[in-house]
């Protein structure tokens, strides 16, 4: 049972809001492009694996949390791909999506990446990382007073990726062997350590202990493109409001939408709350009584009086139906 989703996370969103009204011309681009493909190509690993959960016929009752993320004593943050909690056990799951061989220098604690044209990527070490993590969680249990095993495991989720040494401490494998090594591990640990009632409790102190951490870039946002822009002929070109909709001047694409997904890019890019003022100049609308119309029509939660006024665009602001 999922109990919590994967969505998108804050660097992936805010990666994409930047390809978006970040200049193509502009020195920076390349730059913030390749860090969004590589963000992208890990999400889409990541809901690769997710989908072979609904495969598995797993015998006890468990629970899935995606993409968890919290924070340690001192305030050091921690990302997992993949919890599966049950009453027999924890499994830890970190996901890679990376095509070429992969090898792990144990002493050096270097993961090395090799492409078809023989050049060598290094990245971070997956195995200290989920180690790391398992390191948290235990201390996390003894929070609440409960002790579980916890297991864990490097699955990649490209069929093209060749595994080459690997560390011993933890296992790696291709998305494939992930029902098979669940097999292991429920023969590995066929007894019940903690109640149903305890495994609910311990779900319940993740959840509340989930913290989302916001991913900041180091660019100038002046550079950032203001507006609604249009989507249809991918020109940047940004639409101007006439009679409750949003018009590209040069595709002449309409739309009432453009509205939610612009202010979802302010929030990611700039801050969660905007006023009036700000909301004028944003979407360059002439009229003040015309935005505030518009802003106001949103129904979103506000703050202060008059000129001070803030209003806070939620995570959810894409779900909002419009008039």
């Amino acid at each position: 049972m999922i109990v919590l989703e994967r969505v998108k996370s804050s660097k992936l969103q805010v990666l994409e809001a930047i390809s978006r009204r970040l200049l193509l011309n502009d020195f920076e681009y390349p730059k913030f492009q390749e860090m969004y493909f590589r963000q992208r190509k890990g999400y889409q690993g990541e809901l690769k694996v997710d989908n072979e959960w609904n495969e598995l016929s797993i015998p006890i009752e468990y629970y899935l949390l995606f993409n968890y993320e919290t924070v340690n004593e001192i305030g050091n943050s921690h990302q997992m791909d993949t919890i599966m909690l049950s009453p027999n056990f924890i499994f830890i799951v970190e996901i890679k999506n990376i095509s070429g061989k992969i090898d792990y220098d144990e002493e050096k604690r270097q993961f090395t990446n090799t492409k078809e044209d023989d050049r060598k990527e290094v990245y971070s070490s997956p195995v200290d990382q989920v180690e790391r993590h398992t390191r948290l969680i235990r201390r996390m249990m003894d929070l609440v007073g409960l002790h579980l095993p916890v297991e864990s495991a490097i699955v990649f989720s490209n069929t093209s990726t060749i595994i080459g040494q690997m560390s011993k401490r933890i296992p790696s494998f291709h998305l494939s062997g992930l029902h098979s090594h669940i097999t292991m591990l429920l023969k590995k640990h066929s007894k019940q350590e903690i109640s149903i009632k305890e495994m609910n409790m311990l779900k319940d102190f993740l959840l509340e202990s989930l913290k989302r951490e916001r991913w900041k870039p180091n660019i100038d946002k002046q550079k950032l493109l203001n507006g609604a822009i249009c989507e249809q002929c991918n020109q940047q070109t940004i639409m101007t409001y006439s009679n409750g909709r949003f018009i590209c001047p040069k595709c002449n694409a309409k739309s009432k939408e453009i509205l939610l997904k612009s202010l979802n890019d302010y929030r990611l890019l700039f801050s969660p709350w905007i006023s009036n003022r700000a909301f004028k100049q944003f979407f360059n609308i002439a009229s003040s009584k015309t935005s505030y119309k518009l802003l106001k029509s949103l129904n979103l939660q506000c703050y202060g009086n008059n000129r001070g006024r803030l209003y806070f665009i939620p995570e959810d602001i894409l779900s909002y139906k419009l008039e």
